[in-house]
């Protein structure tokens, strides 16, 4: 369960209120009953992470357990586990974040520099927690066809698979007066 002491001070008061109506709207009915994927792409400041905030926080009202994990924070993770224990200390460390019954937030997806390895980590987290239909966000910088490229086409598969949401506006611009 991320603690209020867990989340960022520039999110702490992160609510989806704060975002365009359809925005609002599409995610609370996910929330409704979540499960499956979300994916919320955009360019740089368009607030994709404030949103995924906004949705760990109105999770939480209703469930137990949220895991919000950078995407680089998270890859860098695996390779320690593998530096540290070899593959067999991965896997299970991938099992636990893939089986992991609550809202698993992996944002910024595709800032990373991707092994081979980190590449197939992220397919079977993605394609475990479709398959089982457990609440996931991914937010990317990235359109589907970038991630098809950039990363693989199985990642943007899975992606393509739940709800997609694209966020267009610059918030950090606008807040500035620009």
């Amino acid at each position: 369960m991320i603690r209020r002491g867990d989340v960022p001070t520039l999110y702490s008061e992160a609510t989806l209120d704060q975002f365009a109506a359809k925005t609002r709207d599409v995610l609370r009915q996910w929330l409704e009953q979540p499960e499956g994927l979300v994916t919320i792409t955009g360019r740089p400041g368009s607030g994709k992470t404030h949103c995924a905030w906004a949705v760990v926080r109105e999770y939480q009202r209703e469930h137990d357990g949220a895991r919000f994990e950078l995407s680089t924070a998270f890859l860098l993770d695996v390779a320690a586990w593998v530096g540290a224990y070899g593959m067999g200390g991965a896997v299970p460390a991938l099992k636990q974040a893939a089986r992991f019954p609550g809202l698993f937030v992996l944002d910024d997806l595709g800032a990373e520099k991707l092994t081979d390895f980190g590449q197939q980590s992220l397919i079977y987290l993605l394609t475990e927690r479709e398959q089982w239909r457990r609440p996931t966000l991914v937010t990317s910088n990235l359109s589907l066809s970038e991630v098809s490229g950039r990363l693989d086409a199985r990642i943007a598969s899975r992606l393509a698979g739940g709800l997609v949401l694209v966020m267009q506006r610059d918030r950090r611009v606008k807040a500035q007066g620009g």
